[in-house]
């Protein structure tokens, strides 16, 4: 076979093994659902207050997962983030002149990146078996 049937064989192959823009919109979501179940986890466990306040509500309460990047774009990212609260989560994880900052943000993110590769391995591995 001379290399030019070969390379076109080799990227039909690996055509079939790459994900359309949906699944990995799959993917990726599966991913940031571990993060984001993570953070909301960490943030009731580090900054979550005892009182109920009905109109700001807990940093916990204000962790989203959106299918797309952060300017809405469809293009098999998936973001996870904060609604109203990013900048209370900023304050607390990076700190200001009045406070230390916890970096509990950064660690969560940092201990999670296994878990959230093994669940979009596994969405992958169930998408890929259809």
């Amino acid at each position: 076979m001379d290399y030019e049937k070969w390379i076109k064989q080799f990227m039909e192959d690996a055509k079939k093994d790459v994900p359309d823009e949906k699944d990995q919109t799959e993917i990726t979501k599966a991913g940031a659902e571990v993060l984001a179940n993570a953070l909301h986890d960490k943030a009731r466990q580090m900054h979550y207050s005892k009182e109920e306040n009905p109109k700001y509500g807990h940093l916990a309460d204000d962790i989203h997962v959106e299918a797309g990047d952060i300017t809405g774009e469809q293009n098999g990212a998936s973001t996870v983030g904060f609604s109203d609260k990013a900048y209370i989560a900023r304050f607390l994880n990076d700190g200001t002149k009045f406070r230390k900052g916890d970096h509990w943000y950064d660690a969560t993110v940092e201990q999670t990146k296994g878990e959230m590769y093994q669940a979009m391995d596994k969405k992958y591995k169930e998408l890929k078996a259809k």
